[in-house]
């Protein structure tokens, strides 16, 4: 299958490989309506026939979290989450972890990569019907060399 990119919203890729409909996004700011979790319901809108196909999987830095819902009214993370769950889709890490999203204790992003400054905004939402495992890369390898840490998704 071959999805589309839409110029107008830059920042993501949709692609197809080996059955597994992916968007990798890294949402940033656009436009001062168009920033972080609201580009992302975007790109989700966009995609969603995409993503709601039985082996979707939308990956990457979403730049949200469920903590922050109270600075985007009407397109928050906890909207984008039920959205995408909509979709047939949910978060591995929360999935495996068996946690709500806003109670991540493992950190994604270190701000400056100073390690006092953690918040979980990478996330993989996959097909719910999709097994996979999700490890999250370790601050004291990674920050070195980034200030997210990589997800290391095995799909099953």
């Amino acid at each position: 299958m071959t999805e589309p990119s839409d110029p107008a919203l830059p920042w993501h890729i949709p692609f197809s490989i080996d059955g597994l409909d992916v968007v990798a996004l890294w949402a940033h700011q656009l436009t001062t309506d168009l920033r972080y979790v609201r580009i992302s319901h975007e790109i989700v809108g966009r995609h969603a026939g995409f993503l709601g196909s039985d082996r979707g999987l939308i990956i990457g830095d979403f730049n949200s979290n469920t903590v922050w819902d109270h600075h985007h009214p009407g397109r928050n993370h906890s909207m984008l989450v039920d959205k995408l769950r909509g979709l047939g889709l949910d978060s591995v890490f929360h999935r495996q972890e068996r946690i709500a999203h806003g109670n991540e204790q493992v950190k994604t992003y270190f701000h400056q990569r100073n390690p006092q400054s953690g918040h979980h905004i990478d996330y993989a939402f996959l097909s719910s019907r999709v097994d996979a495992k999700v490890a999250v890369g370790e601050p004291d390898v990674w920050l070195p060399h980034s200030d997210h840490m990589p997800l290391i998704l095995e799909i099953g």
